[in-house]
């Protein structure tokens, strides 16, 4: 940035190869559009639009700053994003307040400095740009995905901005920070995103990214110490991994996985290719890995050290880059699933136990109850029996007293009898009161 925007300058921005090692990169290949991300394609229009000016270069602040005569200034900030407070080297920049081209962010100029907020590129092209009103795209055209595809879409002096695929032709609105997803529901293949406005004069302004849907690949899963190769870039037909632990290699007590070229990765499906650490390397606080495929193609590079990797760490080339392994997420639904069903299994477990005890406790309660009611059957029965023959008793007793012949019924009889029984009870009753009142 710092060379595009100085005068006299011829500064080239290649399309860079994706893979990062040498020995992966292949002719005829789609390499790297970074060069269509703003920041690069601000400078770019910064650069064609001070032809002729003079320029002047400083640091300050911790950042570099280009200014150029009567024109504008490109701000390249050491310390990442953030509040900064520049030279205004030379004063070339005109007092006044402008935007940054790639984030729209308002800077201030005077006569001696320039402040205002650098975005997360850490660059800041500030000018009276004409391609401040635009939409754009957090993820740059040419990017691979797999499944769906999440993207911000952005948008600056834009009025009625619009976005469609190809995929899906329908026009929607949206906002600048407002987050999409393409592709969910989409074949593998080429997917174009358009994006479109209008910009403050009131000229339509559109543009295409283009993204490619791969078919979908099943990661495979592995335990801490772990690694994964993806070999979708390389398409070796053999691969190795040679591990060594940096601190010991070289000397006599060096710790390895095997001679060089190492030993076979094991095949698990999609062109990927899974490795597990072995014990040796436990105590070890460098351990370097090493991919290749016996043919003298290696990654990285030759003479180049290895890639770094902890003993419980897990970790995964994925065809580019040297990044930390994450586990899929239909692995993690799978799991959360099976320990829902083992949740649900083991509840229905406890309520099928609990409903059989509080069943059985039932039960053995009902048998107590009922043997108790058996128990005060025949408590009653005996006492039914035991008041009987006392009336019986009594009854006899009477008649043995009134001199009276007559038979009286017993408790075997029929419950008519039982009636009987208890009228002359309450007969002898009153026969005895009203012989004790004459006596009186």
């Amino acid at each position: 940035a710092v060379v595009a925007a100085r005068a006299d300058a011829a500064a080239l921005y290649l399309s860079r190869p994706i893979a990062e090692d040498k020995e992966s990169i292949r002719g005829g290949m789609k390499g790297s559009a970074h060069f269509t991300s703003p920041e690069i394609a601000a400078v770019n229009h910064f650069h064609n639009a001070m032809i002729g000016k003079a320029d002047a270069y400083g640091v300050s602040d911790n950042c570099s700053v280009v200014t150029r005569m009567d024109g504008g200034a490109v701000i390249v900030c050491g310390k990442g994003s953030g509040n900064v407070s520049v030279a205004n080297v030379n004063g070339y920049v005109p007092v006044g307040t402008y935007k940054d081209e790639i984030t729209g962010n308002e800077f201030v100029v005077t006569k001696d400095t320039i402040t205002g907020e650098v975005g997360e590129s850490g660059i800041a092209v500030v000018y009276d740009s004409p391609f401040l009103n635009r939409v754009g795209a957090s993820v740059e055209t040419g990017t691979s995905f797999q499944g769906s595809l999440k993207i911000t879409l952005k948008s600056m002096g834009i009025t009625d901005a619009q976005w469609y695929t190809s995929d899906d032709s329908e026009p929607k609105s949206f906002n600048d920070g407002d987050e999409i997803e393409i592709g969910k529901d989409a074949e593998p293949g080429d997917i174009t995103l358009t994006l479109s406005g209008i910009k403050s004069e009131g000229e339509i302004y559109s543009v295409d990214y283009t993204y490619t849907k791969l078919p979908e690949r099943k990661m495979p899963k592995v335990e801490a110490g772990g690694i994964v190769f993806d070999n979708s870039q390389t398409n070796w037909d053999t691969i190795n991994i040679y591990i060594y632990d940096e601190v010991t290699f070289g000397k006599s007590n060096t710790i390895t996985n095997g001679d060089w070229p190492g030993v076979k990765m094991t095949e698990a499906g999609d062109d990927y290719y899974t490795y597990q650490l072995p014990e040796i390397f436990e105590e070890c606080k460098n351990i370097m890995v090493i991919f290749n495929n016996g043919r003298g193609d290696q990654i990285p590079g030759a003479m180049q050290a290895g890639q770094k990797i902890g003993y419980t760490e897990r970790k995964l080339y994925n065809g580019t880059k040297w990044v930390d392994y994450v586990e899929p997420v239909e692995e993690k639904q799978e799991e959360n699933s099976k320990t829902e069903e083992n949740s649900k299994t083991e509840e229905n477990s406890k309520t099928e136990e609990n409903s059989k005890t509080e069943e059985n406790s039932k039960t053995e309660e009902n048998s107590k109850t009922e043997e108790n009611n058996s128990g005060n059957n025949k408590n009653s029965e005996t006492s039914r029996n035991n008041n009987n023959n006392g009336n019986n008793n009594n009854q006899n007793s009477s008649a043995d007293n009134t001199g009276s012949n007559n038979t009286v019924p017993t408790a075997d009889n029929t419950p008519a009898a039982m009636v009987m029984i208890a009228c002359a009870v309450s007969a002898m009753a009153a026969y005895v009161t009203m012989r004790k009142k004459r006596e009186d």
